[in-house]
This record gives structure tokens, C-alpha cells and sequence, in this order.
């Protein structure tokens, strides 16, 4: 029926979807939002505390290494550097080949990886959100449509909002039935066991991030007793067209690690490998590093030292934003009253959210550097007390500076005559000595004989006749 209804131009198209919020509804999300808010601002600014604590730490534990680092040569392994910090840089061996048996491809490479995609329908969306004019409430328009891609993951398309329906071109379009075949290819990671770098053995979970950028080509593969032909870098085990992608296809791929040397900067153990050399702050604050290429242990270290206040500062700036967002949802609720007013509540709510957005950003900049203070404080006495001591007397000076200006501002001059007595004993007006008011720094002139005078009490205000 609602396919009927669309084709007449009645109702939404099935892959449309129009939900209303009342008032009450979005008011109840912000008091939520407020409830998460006074738990992410004081949990966040804790982090804050806690991060210069471990970026101290952390360059503790660096410069603990560099006193006690030793440097070991490739071709010989010495016992005695046993449960030590060892620093080598040398060439790996290709005594290991690295197989893939369910494709019978690989290679004398210390790590490969199989790449495995399907052509498959993935759902996309666009969402409109209109606030109404009256009643506070608002409604969002969603529209889902649909694109063909390579995807290492399955997508179940029975989980559409438009369940197994699908939408091809945009959003207007009818859907059509669709569906996503099984994928029955997985990708996997191969490593050579064991990996040698000179007289010692590379722990996998070292190899973890190494670059895969290198192709494997061949002329064919063979998967479930049948040739396969390469067609450049993939064998398609599913083509249904020669020269078009279809839903359903299945490709895979090989990629493997041109690295030739390594260097390595852990613990050494007694069966010629490595682990995390710990320091004396526990597992937490560890070294454990390895990197491509020849490198000596001075620039090793200089990579973790600037990884650190890398860390250090991405850490500050999301604490501080999640303080920022945490005042937000505080707020909300105050951004969001206005839109009750008829016609013109929502401007008004926008004008308010924004003066908010600007206020919480200060209050959150204030925050943030006021727990990172905090935190030097804690860990960095040396450098915290003094930089909060000249805080603290700059902040004496403005403020003394200030309260001495309001106490000696000069006052203003008020209009005077010679007396009251003079006022109501002289008939003649023109007896009376006047000063008229003028602003300050200004020179009154001597001659009085232009100006016009006018009576006024003592208080300064004109008498009325």
C-alpha cells in the first residue's frame, strides 16, 4: 500500500523516514545530557591531572633509559646483556619463507597479509531536521540510499532500514530487492617464525605494524585444487561478468613488507628475543621500540620523547573539548527553553546557544589550564610553584591596580551657585554666580557674561517654577 501510495504522490517513499520530537521529548535527551555532562567534566579534568603525571613519568622512564641502554652487536649475542635495555640495528635474514597454503602463494618475506573483498550493496544516509514554529518540538527527515563497493567486511543487508530493500541512485528512487551473498574468503596476516635480525630472534607482536606496500604478483593461484589466473595485483574467485563488477564477486589480494633491516631498542631475554624493559614505575611506563631501518639508540629515544608530548598535548586538547561538550549538555536545557516562544523561539533559542557555546569555551579553556596547573603543580613542583606564584602575584597586581583606580576615581564636577542664602535673598538673577557642568579635563572659561543661567538646588537637579 505504501508503494501504491508513493507512485500517486501520497506519503514518503519507503526509504524516506520522518520522525517527530515533541517539547517534552528533547527536553528530556538535555536533562540526560545534562546528567552525562557533570560526569564527563570532572572525570576529563581528572585525565588532565593524570596525563602531566604521565607525561613526567613517561620522560622519567626515557631518560632512565639513556643512562642504562646497551648497545649490542648484530652477529653476537652476549649473555650477560640478559633482563637489560639493548639497543640493535641490523639486517634481517630471508631464511623463512612465508606461505599462504590456502592459495599456495608467498615469498621469503617476514610478514604477508591476504586481502580479501566482496562486491557488496552498503547502505548510505542523509538526515534534514526542521524545528517547528510552535510547540518547541522539532522533525527530522532521513533518506537512505545505496552504493556498490569493495569491502573487506561483510554487510548484512537484512539490517537496512530498508530491510533487503535497496535504493541505487538517490534518495527519490524506488528501492529494488537486494541482497548480499556470503563471504566465504577471510583476510589473514602471515609472519615468518622465526624472524632473525643477525643472532636474534624479532618478536611477531613487534612486526605488528609494519607497512604491507608492496604487491604480490603472479601468474595464477590455486584455491580448492583449481588454477586460479591473476588478473594484475587479484585473483577473482567469483566473477559472474568479464568486464564488470557484480554483487557477489569476491577478489584477493597479497601484500607484504619491503623492510630489510630493523632496529630494536627492548629487553633482552635469554632466548635471544626481546620484551619490555620496565621501569621503575611499573609495566605502565615501559620501553618497547622498534623501528624500520638502521637507527642508533640517541634517535630511537628522540622518537619516544617526541611521541610523548605528541600524546601529551593530543590528550589536552580532547580533555578539553570534552569539557567543553560536558558544558554543553550542562547548558542545553537553558538553549533549549526559549523555543517555546511562538514564531520567533527558535532565533532566540540559536542566539542564546551560541552565546553559550562561546561562554562554555571560556569556562572550558579556564578549566583545562586550571587542572593542568594542578597537575604541575603535583608532578613538576620545580617549575608548577613557581609559574603559580607569578600567577598569583600578577593577579594581585591587576586586581590591586583596579580597586586603586575605582577608589581615586575623581569625581564630577556638579553645578554649583555662591549659596542658598544668595538663591533666596537676591531678587536679581542676575547676582548669581552659576557653574555649568562640563566633562572631565575640561577648562571653564572666565568670562561668565554668555552664559545663561538657570537655578538649581543644591543637589544639582533645576528648580521648577
Amino acid at each position: 500500500m505504501d508503494e501504491i501510495a508513493t507512485m500517486f504522490g501520497f506519503g514518503d517513499p519507503p526509504n524516506v523516514t520522518v520522525s517527530h520530537d515533541s517539547f517534552c521529548e528533547r527536553m528530556n535527551r538535555a536533562l540526560c545530557g545534562v546528567c552525562c555532562g557533570l560526569i564527563l567534566i570532572p572525570v576529563f579534568c581528572g585525565i588532565l591531572i593524570w596525563n602531566e603525571g604521565r607525561a613526567v613519568k613517561t620522560d622519567k622512564t626515557l631518560q632512565e633509559g639513556k643512562s642504562s641502554v646497551v648497545n649490542a652487536k648484530c652477529q653476537e649475542f652476549n649473555p650477560n646483556n640478559n633482563d637489560k635495555l639493548v639497543h640493535i640495528a641490523c639486517d634481517l635474514s630471508n631464511n623463512t619463507k612465508v606461505w599462504d597454503n590456502d592459495f599456495e602463494i608467498g615469498g621469503p618475506y617476514c610478514c604477508m597479509q591476504r586481502i580479501a573483498e566482496m562486491y557488496q550493496w552498503r547502505q548510505l544516509s542523509t538526515s534534514t531536521t526542521t524545528k517547528n514554529s510552535v510547540g518547541g518540538g522539532q522533525t527530522t527527515t532521513t533518506c537512505y540510499y545505496h552504493i556498490n563497493e569493495w569491502l573487506t567486511s561483510y554487510v548484512n543487508t537484512a539490517s537496512f532500514a530498508t530491510s533487503n530493500r535497496c535504493s541505487p541512485s538517490n534518495c527519490g528512487a524506488q528501492p529494488v530487492s537486494c541482497s548480499n551473498p556470503s563471504f566465504t574468503v577471510t583476510g589473514r596476516t602471515f609472519f615468518a617464525n622465526p624472524i632473525m635480525a643477525g643472532e636474534y630472534k624479532v618478536p611477531v607482536d613487534l612486526m605488528q605494524n609494519l607497512p604491507l606496500s608492496n604487491s604480490i604478483t603472479a601468474p595464477s593461484v590455486k584455491y580448492n585444487g583449481q588454477d586460479i589466473a591473476m588478473k594484475f595485483t587479484y585473483a577473482y574467485l567469483q566473477k559472474q561478468v568479464d568486464n564488470a563488477d557484480s554483487i557477489g564477486d569476491i577478489r584477493v589480494s597479497w601484500k607484504y613488507s619491503p623492510a630489510s633491516s630493523v632496529s630494536i631498542l627492548a629487553k633482552q631475554t635469554s632466548d635471544r628475543s626481546f620484551t619490555k624493559w620496565e621501569s621503575k614505575y611499573g609495566s605502565s611506563y615501559s620501553i618497547y621500540k622498534f623501528s624500520l631501518g638502521i637507527k642508533t639508540s640517541d634517535e630511537m629515544f628522540e622518537e619516544l620523547e617526541k611521541q610523548n608530548v605528541v600524546l601529551t598535548w593530543v590528550l589536552r586538547f580532547i580533555s578539553f573539548f570534552v569539557i567543553w561538550c560536558g558544558l554543553q549538555m550542562v547548558t542545553g536545557p537553558i538553549a533549549l527553553i526559549p523555543e517555546l516562544i511562538p514564531c520567533v523561539g527558535g532565533f532566540i533559542s540559536n542566539v542564546v546557544g551560541s552565546i553559550l557555546c562561546y561562554l562554555n569555551c571560556i569556562v572550558a579553556s579556564g578549566l583545562a589550564l586550571f587542572f593542568i596547573a594542578i597537575g604541575w603543580l603535583a608532578y613538576r613542583p620545580a617549575i608548577g610553584i613557581p609559574i603559580f606564584i607569578v600567577g598569583v602575584l600578577l593577579c594581585c597586581v591587576a586586581g590591586g591596580g583596579l580597586a586603586y583606580a575605582i577608589i581615586n576615581r575623581p569625581p564630577r564636577n556638579p553645578p554649583v551657585v555662591d549659596s542658598p542664602q544668595d538663591w533666596n535673598n537676591n531678587s536679581s538673577m542676575g547676582s548669581m554666580q552659576y557653574q555649568q557642568p562640563q566633562p572631565y579635563g575640561y577648562d571653564p572659561p572666565t568670562d561668565h557674561n554668555d552664559i545663561v543661567l538657570q537655578p538649581y538646588y543644591d543637589d544639582g537637579y533645576p528648580q521648577k517654577y
